[in-house]
C-alpha cells in the first residue's frame, strides 16, 4: 500500500519547515485551503475572546477625569493635597490607564480586579499585584479614587 497526501492536499517539500515559534518541522501534508480556515476560526476565536473581557466597570471607568478636590488629609496640608488633586488627570482608553500628576505621567495596563453597582477594583501592570486600586462612582459623572484606604484619602474627579 503506498501512502501519500490526502485527495485535494499537495505534499510539502522534504526540507524541514518552521512552525509557528520558529521551531522546525518535518515533512507535512497541506491543503491550500485548510491553513486559510484555521488562521480566520483562530482571529473570530480571539475577537470573541477580547470582546468578553470588557467589563460595565471597565466601560465606566472610560474617558477623560479631572481632578476636583482631595478629603482625608491633615489640615495643614490640605492646601497642597488640593493644588495636587486639581492638576491630576486620568485617560482611560481600552485596558490602558495613564494618570497625570504636576510630576508627569504614568501609563499601564490594567484588569478588573473586583467591580459591583458602584465601584471598580482595579490591578495594573506596573504595580504589585496586592497593589489594588478602587473607584467609586458617585452618579455619572464623578469618580472617587481611594488613594490611601488605610488613611481614609480619596481623590474627587469630575467626567470631562
Amino acid at each position: 500500500m503506498k501512502l501519500g497526501p490526502p485527495a485535494g492536499a499537495r505534499a510539502a517539500t522534504l526540507s524541514p519547515q518552521r512552525g509557528p515559534f520558529g521551531y522546525a518541522r518535518g515533512p507535512m501534508w497541506r491543503s491550500s485551503a485548510a491553513p486559510r480556515a484555521l488562521t480566520v476560526v483562530a482571529l473570530l476565536g480571539t475577537l470573541a475572546g477580547f470582546a468578553g473581557c470588557r467589563s460595565e466597570g471597565a466601560a465606566r471607568l472610560e474617558g477623560r477625569w479631572k481632578g476636583t478636590s482631595v478629603e482625608g488629609v491633615a489640615p495643614e496640608a490640605m492646601g497642597a493635597a488640593m493644588a495636587f488633586a486639581t492638576d491630576m488627570e486620568i485617560e482611560v482608553k481600552g485596558d490602558v490607564i495613564s494618570v497625570t500628576t504636576p510630576q508627569g505621567k504614568q501609563t499601564g495596563r490594567f484588569v478588573v480586579d473586583h467591580e459591583d453597582k458602584s465601584s471598580i477594583t482595579i490591578v495594573t501592570d506596573k504595580d504589585d499585584k496586592s497593589d489594588r486600586q478602587t473607584f467609586t462612582f458617585v452618579g455619572g459623572r464623578t469618580m472617587k479614587w481611594a488613594v490611601d484606604e488605610k488613611k481614609g484619602t480619596v481623590i474627587t474627579f469630575a467626567k470631562q
